[in-house]
């Protein structure tokens, strides 16, 4: 993608795992890529919670096979139209916008009729605000993994 470097790219996937561990600092945490290869990794093991990051419209639909084994959890999109990314607008996912400290909408988040589901707020992390959905969606991915974990162990 024209602008970003995979120094760029790096920083990003570094940032997604900072919020997710603010969360749950001893969650096992899988980078693998987005086609089948890295689905079946996944199925393989056997995780309940995924966080996507993806861009763009193009569909994916190798993520059907794990939306029957995980809860899938993704940006809503940072275009700031009505207009989802395909996975954001599947049955199985759940699409996040994001709002400002203030819980007023971003400039940049997307947004759609029914299918964001939730909002959170920008998170901080190293004293640096991440601005996006990418880094929203691993916000509710954390707070659902706590959750999974006090039911899991109670």
């Amino acid at each position: 993608m024209e602008g970003h470097t995979n120094k760029a790219w790096e920083n990003h996937a570094d940032n997604v795992i900072k919020v997710i561990r603010s969360y749950v600092p001893n969650a096992e945490i899988y980078l693998v890529p987005a086609d089948p290869r890295g689905m079946k990794y996944l199925i393989e093991k056997d995780v309940a919670l995924i966080n996507v990051s993806l861009g763009g419209n193009g569909k994916a639909p190798m993520y059907d096979v794990l939306a029957e084994k995980a809860f899938i959890c993704c940006g809503a999109g940072n275009s700031a139209e009505n207009g989802e990314s395909w996975l954001s607008i599947q049955d199985y996912s759940c699409a996040v916008g994001a709002v400002d400290k203030h819980l007023n909408p971003t400039y940049y988040s997307s947004f759609g009729a029914d299918k964001i589901q939730t909002v959170a707020v920008e998170p901080y992390i190293d004293g640096k605000l991440l601005r996006g959905t990418s880094f929203t969606s691993p916000t509710v991915i954390g707070l659902l993994a706590q959750w999974y974990i006090w039911f899991k162990d109670n």
